[in-house]
Parts: C-alpha cells; sequence; structure tokens
C-alpha cells in the first residue's frame, strides 16, 4: 500500500511522504526517559495497510512479527502515537519474522529482510 500524507513545509510548499502503517519504524528524538535512550529505535504495531490517528509504539522491540496481516513486537516502552507527531526520515531494511511455510509451530518461524519507512518522534513536543 503506498498511503501518503500530505505535509506543508515552512515556505507554504507541499509535498507528500508516505504515511506511517504497521511494520514502519520510529527513531526517537529529545527523549528524556532513560529507557529510550536518543536514537533509540521503535515499532508501529497494527494490521497491515489500515490507515489510523494513531498507533501502538513499541521501543526496544524484538524482532517483529510481520505475518498473517499485522505486525506484532515485543519490548518497551511501548504507547499510542498520534500519526501527526511522526516526520518522514526515508526508507530502512529491517528484518522481521513469519511463520515457516505458513505453518505455526515451535521452531518454525523464519527471519527475512524487508523494505520499511523509518520516521522521527521527538519525544519533548
Amino acid at each position: 500500500m503506498n498511503a501518503s500524507l500530505i505535509v506543508a513545509t515552512n515556505n507554504n510548499s507541499v509535498i507528500t511522504s508516505p504515511a506511517p502503517l504497521p511494520g514502519d519504524w520510529v527513531v526517537a528524538k529529545n527523549s528524556s526517559d532513560p529507557l529510550i535512550k536518543e536514537g533509540s529505535l521503535g515499532v508501529l504495531d497494527g494490521i497491515i495497510g489500515i490507515l489510523k490517528e494513531e498507533y501502538l509504539l513499541t521501543f526496544n522491540p524484538t524482532t517483529p512479527f510481520r505475518d498473517r496481516g499485522y505486525v506484532s513486537t515485543g519490548g518497551g516502552p511501548a504507547f499510542y502515537i498520534p500519526v501527526h507527531k511522526l516526520k518522514y526520515i526515508g526508507p530502512i531494511l529491517k528484518t522481521y519474522w513469519k511463520w515457516k511455510n505458513n505453518i505455526a509451530g515451535a521452531g518454525r518461524n523464519e527471519d527475512y529482510q524487508l523494505a520499511a519507512n523509518l520516521f522521527e518522534i521527538d519525544l519533548q513536543t
């Protein structure tokens, strides 16, 4: 899905950037939280392809599960964040996991890499 979010710049020109979606990544800026160090990465959880006004953002994530139509991860801290607080940075290549041959079970995880979008969040605003 190539959803776009319209962003106005300071000189009133209009550009488009990808809308944040589950599976996208977020880097922390201006963090005073000892559990979220400056530059820490987090991932957006949720149903793949569903545009929302806010998503669960999990910092310090384990390798995210991305399969069967959703993205889910462990880690933390985690909190809901409005998408208007996210600033698009660019693409990033990240590792996810899924069930091998679409069969769930112990030892059946399979890692793979996928391009995602990287956003920044200023935790002081």
